[in-house]
């Protein structure tokens, strides 16, 4: 016979406190947290926020790291569950160019590539025209997105990738307000 309890239990890696379980009779309260705090931490590891924790301490950035920089800034992260899905979407949205293995290590200019097309930041003639990683680096070299000194080739660690895709969303915030009025208070003297 199963009964249906409602436990407050107070865990670290949990949002809510109470939590309604189907438990038989003979279980233990012990059994319980442990069921819940498994569930916790899938859902935890899955997350948002565990995947941009666990980018930042990566040495070396991956394919899959881009996927999900892209699909976060995109916010589709809830609507789009697996792997596969997001690779699919960034592709027929041409925010990537081409499909790589998993662990594949990223570069400057892939990140550049995808940035440019996922802001819509101004490009060259040659960008256009050909679409290749080096002009796209190039292009966010010109609008003081990345350093000069860095090359396409360059392989990049977690907190770099993301820090590329911060810095353009910076350039796009400053640049809608250059054609706003500055109002600046001003005595008329009659």
């Amino acid at each position: 016979m199963k009964t249906l309890y409602i436990i407050t239990v107070l865990m670290l890696w949990t949002v809510g406190a109470g939590t309604i379980f189907t438990i038989e009779e003979n279980s233990s309260v012990e059994t319980l947290i442990s069921r819940e705090s498994l569930e916790s931490k899938k859902n935890l590891q899955n997350s948002e926020l565990q995947i941009l924790r666990n980018l930042i301490n990566k040495k070396v950035a991956n394919y899959e790291d881009l996927i999900n920089i892209i699909i976060i800034h995109k916010q589709k992260f809830d609507e789009l569950m697996t792997f596969k899905q997001k690779e699919k979407y960034c592709l027929e949205n041409n925010y990537i160019k081409e499909i790589y293995q998993r662990n594949s290590l990223i570069n400057r200019g892939m990140v550049g590539y995808s940035i440019i097309k996922i802001y819509n930041l101004e490009s060259s003639f040659m960008f256009w025209l050909t679409g290749m990683s080096r002009y796209a680096l190039r292009d966010l070299q010109v609008l003081r997105i990345v350093g000069l000194q860095y090359s396409t080739n360059d392989s990049l660690s977690g907190t770099q990738a993301l820090g590329m895709f911060d810095a353009a969303e910076n350039e796009i915030n400053n640049k809608k307000s250059w054609g706003k009025a500055i109002l600046i208070n001003q005595q008329i003297e009659k």
